[in-house]
């Protein structure tokens, strides 16, 4: 539950901008971004090209830097290893599993399946303290089939010699077919 976990107490960090004449001093943004948008970011900002041959997670930030536009991040992803273990989108964080510390090496964690999806309103809740799934199971399949759709994606556009980003464990896909509700499955066995 600590840094490096799924949680957004683990997640969450402040990202600090210096842009003399771009960036106005003391701005403040809550725009959804993370490590990864740099790369793209920076590529963009030099005039260089954004690589074709596999498949980049980033967006650029650059309009939400010059403040011309918003973070075209909507999606957020949560990764332990090859896991997908949450999934962000706009206010709402489900959780398929949570990633903590393995007893014998603190700094490797390891994905536990939840025995149901826990959703989270972060505006609202943002120590992720109260599960709403229950009260929104709408919102549980509409993440549940994002998550697919980056899977799919992720398998698709991976490059075949660097393997797919986005195996999923046996006890994940069960607890999605879960979360999917009894209208049926969203994910395939593997």
């Amino acid at each position: 539950e600590g840094k490096g976990s799924t949680w957004e107490g683990g997640m969450r960090e402040p990202c600090l901008v210096r842009w003399p004449g771009v960036v106005a001093p003391g701005r403040v943004e809550s725009d959804l971004a993370c490590a990864m948008d740099w790369f793209v970011t920076v590529l963009e900002l030099a005039g260089a090209e954004i690589p074709s041959d596999r498949l980049i997670d980033g967006v650029s930030l650059t309009s939400l830097l010059r403040g011309t536009g918003r973070s075209p991040r909507d999606v957020m992803p949560y990764f332990s290893g090859k896991t997908l273990t949450a999934i962000r989108k706009g206010p709402w964080k489900l959780h398929l599993m949570s990633s903590e510390a393995n007893s014998l090496n603190p700094w490797r964690m390891v994905p536990k399946p939840h025995a149901a999806p826990l959703l989270f309103h972060l505006e609202h809740d943002p120590s992720e303290r109260f599960d709403v799934a229950h009260r929104n199971p709408s919102v549980v399949r509409e993440l549940v089939e994002e998550a697919e759709r980056l899977r799919r994606h992720a398998e698709t556009d991976a490059p075949s010699d660097s393997g797919s980003p986005s195996t999923w464990s046996a006890a994940a896909v069960r607890f999605v077919r879960g979360a999917a509700g009894a209208g049926g499955s969203v994910l395939a066995d593997r």
